[in-house]
């Protein structure tokens, strides 16, 4: 899996974060993944 360069691995990683964190804000209050 570690085929691409670890700060673009990092970067989708981190865009995949966010994207399920703006669909959770939907249900949970803000800051609920603060922790994560």
């Amino acid at each position: 899996i570690q085929t691409l360069p670890t700060d673009v691995f990092i970067e989708l990683t981190e865009l995949k974060t966010l994207g399920f964190n703006r669909n959770a804000f939907t249900i949970l209050p803000p800051g609920a993944f603060d922790g994560l």
